[in-house]
């Protein structure tokens, strides 16, 4: 059965500005993947606790609250921002006048050191053509700093010209 949520968000840009924007959640699709292609994948490396990575290439515009992006950060908690690096806040109701240009999605203390066990992959890369491109961010085998012995594997989709956003999760680990 597909159930659809329709969610409204005022989201305070400045001090008077107030920008709407609304979503449809959709549950119990199948999981629909885009597989990692061979080349074309910038791997994402560098994240330590609580940081985002440097800034990376969307491959086209993208347009979030009004505002067009053709860079992102990845936060190393669970977090694609815009316009500026976040590590991605939790335990906190987001969006917030911190966080406004982000999209959360595995929001925790995270672990995304490579060394951990499995290692935790994060890369990026964008598929198909012009006007119908793809931006994909797979954050996988990424776990809690703590001992939690489950991990979260995410695949973040971002449309171009229509502005949708997929969130592509085949597990989630329980957050402390």
């Amino acid at each position: 059965m597909k159930r659809t949520l329709q969610i409204s968000l005022l989201l305070f840009l400045s001090f008077f500005e107030i920008h709407a924007q609304s979503y449809t959640l959709t549950r119990s699709l199948p999981v629909a993947e885009i597989p990692t292609p061979s080349t074309g994948v910038t791997a994402i490396t560098t994240l330590g606790d609580d940081n985002s990575s440097a800034l990376q290439n969307i491959g086209f515009s993208f347009s979030i609250y009004g505002i067009s992006y053709t860079n992102f950060y990845v936060g190393s908690n669970g977090l694609l921002s815009f316009g500026t690096g976040q590590s991605g806040s939790y335990g906190s109701a987001l969006p917030n006048s911190q966080n406004f240009n982000s999209i959360t999605f595995a929001g925790g203390d995270l672990d995304c050191r490579a060394s951990a066990s499995p290692a935790a992959v994060i890369n990026s890369f964008t598929t198909g053509t012009s006007p119908n491109r793809i931006l994909v961010l797979n954050f996988k085998n990424i776990r809690t700093y703590n001992t939690n012995p489950n991990f979260s594997n995410v695949q973040v989709q971002l449309y171009e010209g229509t502005s949708n956003i997929e969130l592509h999760i085949t597990n989630v680990q329980s957050i402390p």
